[in-house]
């Protein structure tokens, strides 16, 4: 590589090989040309392979096709000096016709396609610079071949995987996104008359898109658009731009910088390609059919081609993939390929502006996270539910019927007497005057204090020796003052409230929750990851309790995968008890972190200074949550505070009351239906060292550094 280009930062999630398999085409000779019998015969055997129409009557009409076809990669591959060869596939029973209706679909709207942002400057003179060949697969920036089946959405398919791919080269995580999506809602295309490219750039520019995982299947079939609003993460660009038409060179440079979409004319010797160099012998500009050039090489005879993606599954061609000649004569290129090459921007979400002093993120967010919007029942309680045992016991039934409907009745009385302990203690505390907080009954309110504990909290500390050496001398710390308010939520770096039910692994869940904030701060990427690999697999802890810390340690060492998806090739869901350790078949994206330090010294002050650049692990006295519902929580804690549960502080604010009460925002793990919609506010700046139930005492956090690559400054200037 020469010495001129930098190095490109890249987090790789996956590292993805070249295909190498072949596609599935069927071995024939000579002999099975020799008469209809030897033909139906091959026919049979290529239907065996295929999946193709039982029809009779059409059986018979495509065998017509497929003697021709037949025919034809038989007289072809016989010439001598043809850098390609051409197979029975699973095309072979198509006429040309038949095949670009069902197969292609690129529109060309050359008004409508103009770059929607202003395009980096390409330097084209020479290409001496450059490596003579370059493979985005080799660099953890192209998703595995997909199809587009016997629709006209090779668009939609080369545009998606576009965008694929310049966020993975931006960001590290390499994401599957979702082509059902854009058919169904970008307004770009449909299969019946095809799209553009710019216009899924366009979709996904204002729009994003969400994994595939989290929109039903692809379907090749135009559906009523289904998008979840709730849905995470929306893969967001910033633009797109047009490379410098009928230009190779030009075109080289881009391709170097990033995966680029094109147009060229689908040929009949494209349909039937297997392997090889593809010269386009049949080949003009009548461009038909959008895909994605990642790449470029050299043969050992020196013949240069580019490394094209289609969308005809990975049976087609080399591996789903083709090589076609390039630098040749014509301007165009072979089949027009450089005729109009698009590509989609994002800038780098970790950008940092120095305005007034202050650290300011520049996040592209994947899914703009609200404060949980859900709600639950309320269950008002008065001084007459507690007037005597019948009042009391309607309650409890009323009770039951939003939070234990299905609990066993076999405790039932055990259970009314705690119920009620509990409904006074609520009913009595409300009553007080000048309490910044208020409790409520919840789906806790039938266990006793130590029941309680011993099933949702589970936090465990390191001694103070092992706590010290979480630390980095290059660790930079805050420039200029933070804001009054700051509020993780409001961008984009805190994912739903989650439930650990009863086992006691909220030190999974913090550890989880920090990691997640961190990453979707460094890529503009907020995922969903597996506390449930955390708990089988790191050995931190388990549902008697565990270390947020070790956790994060695990995961720099290992890495941890995605939840939401609840299917192959993600972990297996949350299931409230811990497992053994699953392998995961497949190559699921794999979110790393570099380090775990903690925040120095243990106070309220340097606490604030780290929350403002990312939501925080830390370890609290949470004895006295159970029946929190909403307020500004002040105590009581222990003295000193019993360190037992693991929380997220996302943020922290100030009241518009008199007082201007300064508090913690923090995420819990109990689910949306217990405190404020899942999480508490706490008062800041106490006197206690520490702060409040020993928020300060025990804060870790993951460190990760920005993957955004360097462009080589020969090559494009920056955005």
């Amino acid at each position: 590589m020469a010495t001129t280009k930098q190095v490109l930062l890249l987090a790789v999630v996956i590292g993805m090989a070249i295909a190498t398999a072949k596609g599935s085409t069927i071995a024939f000779t000579e002999k099975d040309l020799a008469s209809d019998a030897t033909m139906w015969k091959l026919y049979e055997k290529w239907r065996g392979v295929h999946t193709v129409s039982a029809d009779l009557a059409e059986k018979k009409t495509k065998f017509e096709v497929f003697k021709k076809n037949a025919v034809y990669i038989h007289n072809f591959n016989s010439q001598k000096g043809k850098p390609y060869k051409l197979g029975l596939n699973r095309f072979a029973d198509m006429t040309l016709d038949e095949f670009k209706k069902k197969h292609t679909g690129a529109v060309i709207k050359p008004a409508a396609a103009a770059a929607k942002i202003a395009a980096p400057k390409i330097v084209v003179a020479g290409d001496g610079d450059l490596p003579a060949s370059y493979d985005w697969r080799d660099h953890g920036a192209v998703a595995a071949v997909k199809d587009q089946g016997q629709c006209g959405s090779c668009w939609d398919f080369a545009g998606t995987a576009a965008v694929e791919s310049i966020n993975a080269i931006v960001t590290g995580n390499l994401l599957t996104l979702s082509e059902q999506q854009v058919l169904d809602c970008s307004g770009a295309g449909n299969c019946e008359d095809g799209g553009t490219t710019p216009g899924v750039f366009d979709y996904a520019a204002a729009n994003g898109i969400t994994l595939s995982c989290n929109y039903p299947a692809y379907t090749a079939t135009d559906e009523p658009c289904r998008l979840d609003g709730a849905a995470t993460p929306l893969v967001k660009i910033d633009g797109y731009a047009a490379a410098p038409a009928n230009n190779e060179k030009a075109m080289k440079r881009r391709v170097y910088a990033q995966p680029v979409t094109v147009y060229i004319e689908a040929s009949y010797d494209f349909m039937l390609y297997t392997e090889g160099v593809f010269t386009g012998d049949d080949c003009g500009t009548s461009l038909d059919h959008a895909v994605v050039v990642v790449g470029y090489g050299v043969t050992q005879s020196g013949v240069r081609y580019w490394i094209v993606r289609n969308s005809w599954g990975n049976n087609w061609g080399e591996g789903g993939y083709i090589r076609m000649i390039r630098d040749v004569d014509a301007k165009e290129g072979v089949c027009g390929i450089a005729m109009y090459p698009y590509y989609p921007i994002k800038n780098c979400p970790c950008a940092v502006d120095g305005v007034a002093g202050k650290r300011v993120l520049a996040l592209l967010v994947a899914a703009a996270m609200a404060m949980a919007a859900s709600s639950h029942q309320d269950l008002p309680l008065t001084d007459k539910d507690l007037e005597s045992e019948e009042s009391m016991w309607n309650l409890y039934e009323r009770w039951r019927a939003v939070y234990a409907s299905s609990r066993d009745l076999s405790d039932m009385e055990s259970r009314f007497e705690i119920f009620k302990a509990n409904a006074r203690y609520i009913n009595e505390f409300n009553k007080k005057k000048g309490m910044s907080y208020w409790l409520g009954l919840n789906k806790f309110s039938d266990m006793t204090s130590e029941e309680f504990m011993a099933k949702y909290t589970g936090a465990k500390v390191q001694p103070e020796s092992v706590l010290a050496n979480y630390s980095d001398s290059a660790e930079q710390p805050l420039v200029g003052v933070p804001p009054a308010t700051w509020d993780w939520r409001e961008h984009g770096a805190v994912t739903d409230v989650k439930d650990q039910v009863c086992c006691g692994s909220c030190w999974a869940f913090s550890a989880v929750g920090a990691v997640e904030g961190i990453n979707a701060i460094m890529t503009g990427n907020l995922l969903t990851l597996s506390e449930q690999q955390v708990l089988d697999c790191s050995g931190a802890g388990d549902c008697s309790g565990g270390w947020p810390d070790k956790a994060m340690q695990y995961i720099v060492k290992n890495g941890i995968t995605l939840d939401q998806c609840g299917k192959q090739p993600y972990y297996p869901g949350y299931e409230v008890k811990k497992r053994a350790c699953r392998t995961v078949q497949g190559k699921p994206p794999i979110i790393k972190i570099d380090n775990v330090l903690s925040v120095k010294p243990p106070t309220e002050a340097a606490l604030l200074l780290k929350v403002f650049q990312q939501p925080i692990s830390v370890a609290v006295d949470a004895t006295w949550w159970q029946s929190y519902k909403g307020g500004i929580f002040t105590g009581p804690c222990n003295i000193p505070p019993k360190l037992n549960h693991a929380v997220l502080v996302v943020g922290y604010g100030v009241t518009t009351t008199p007082d201007k009460t300064k508090f913690w925002i923090v995420k819990n793990s109990w689910g949306d239906d217990w405190g404020e919609k899942g999480y508490i506010r706490m008062k800041r700046d106490v006197i206690t060292p520490g702060g409040l139930c020993g928020i300060a005492t025990y804060a870790t956090y993951p460190t990760k550094k920005c993957p955004c690559p360097v462009p080589p400054p020969s090559v494009i200037t920056s955005y």
